[in-house]
């Protein structure tokens, strides 16, 4: 992703990218800052990755010329490396396979290539509202990084059947892990001035109030980009009726939509029952707080999580059947010409 600028040591601006891992499995994220696209560079983050994530036993590029979420970042580096010697030798090294998906077919990256725009969108909207230093950069990826793995994606089921335990990407990796952050000043978004720097306690704070504002700045569009990407999915397209809604089933941990509360302080809830309406439809559900208390909940107001025990059956027995033929009322013009013979 990029480029994004920022400040060298003699306050000239210079142009970055940030090459973004994400795993198959967990949906974990992994970010690295490399100084440009190349294929040493991203060899060296890819070697870095490793070195912290371990190696993985297949790795999956899109190839896509026009499938802009990796076009300026993976695509056009990757396909250079494609036939090259250096690919065999790296992957050899570290015992793992090299898969591309097909030219010009972005839909077989699945749902989280749109999950990966959507961070791409949010960190360029952060990032160019003040030019950071390198190391500020580099701390502030890896802050974002935190905040993405502990996204909740799905629930896990507890040994109370009204009980679900919500699971992130970083349980997968590091199980006791938490997203703790310190109490920065709360005021308008500061501008840190890199010729005054000093050890002093103001400038400090200062220094920390720019990183700080910055990983909010990036929640906040993230986090409603991320939200408006859980209620596309939850829509489905039958064959027979375009556009119908998946209500969500009993068990499913579900967002709860407030309209007088920032997206990011949405709560989470259990659903425990569906209230049928007079016309057999679904349209709105009991849901269980963290708090204990019942709530009922119109079916437009629950966005589900990323995965969802009713989402996988669904895909399971999705039909693959030919898609049907358009019809559409044959044009006057052509009526007419009919007519005449």
């Amino acid at each position: 992703m990029g480029p994004l600028l920022v400040r060298s040591e003699r306050t000239q601006e210079r142009k970055v990218w940030v090459c973004l891992f994400t795993c198959m499995t967990t949906r974990a994220v992994h970010l690295e800052a490399v100084i440009d696209n190349s294929t040493a560079q991203f060899l060296l983050a890819f070697r870095r990755f490793i070195a912290r994530r371990g190696a993985p036993e297949l790795v999956l590029s899109d190839n896509a010329p026009t499938f802009k979420l990796g076009r300026e970042v993976l695509t056009n580096e990757l396909v250079k490396m494609k036939d090259e010697e250096i690919i065999h030798n790296f992957t050899t090294e570290h015992n793992f396979r090299w898969n591309f998906i097909t030219p010009l077919s972005p839909w077989k990256g699945g749902f989280y290539e749109r999950l990966v725009g959507s961070v791409k969108t949010a960190l360029k909207k952060t990032i160019p509202r003040q030019i950071l230093d390198l190391p500020k950069l580099q701390t502030l990826i890896c802050e974002v990084e935190a905040v993405l793995n502990t996204r909740p994606i799905t629930s896990v089921p507890t040994n109370t059947a009204e009980e679900a335990y919500v699971l992130r990407p970083i349980d997968l990796i590091s199980p006791y892990f938490r997203l703790g952050q310190l109490n920065g000043p709360v005021g308008t978004r500061a501008f840190y001035n890199e010729s005054n720097e000093t050890d002093s306690q103001a400038s400090i704070t200062l220094y920390y109030t720019v990183l700080r504002e910055s990983l909010d700045a990036f929640w906040n569009i993230w986090r409603k980009e991320y939200l408006q990407l859980l209620g596309e999915k939850n829509i489905l397209l039958p064959n027979k009726k375009q556009g119908a809604r998946k209500g969500p089933s009993v068990g499913d941990v579900v967002l709860m939509k407030q309209e007088n509360t920032p997206r990011s302080r949405w709560p989470l809830g259990l659903v425990i029952g569906l209230n049928k309406s007079t016309d057999g439809a679904y349209r709105s559900a009991q849901v269980r707080t963290s708090k204990n208390t019942i709530l009922d909940r119109s079916i437009n107001q629950l966005l589900p999580l990323e995965i969802t025990a009713a989402t996988e059956e669904t895909a399971k027995g999705t039909s693959t059947g030919p898609t049907p033929s358009r019809i559409q009322p044959t044009r006057a013009a052509k009526q007419k010409r009919a007519n005449r013979n």
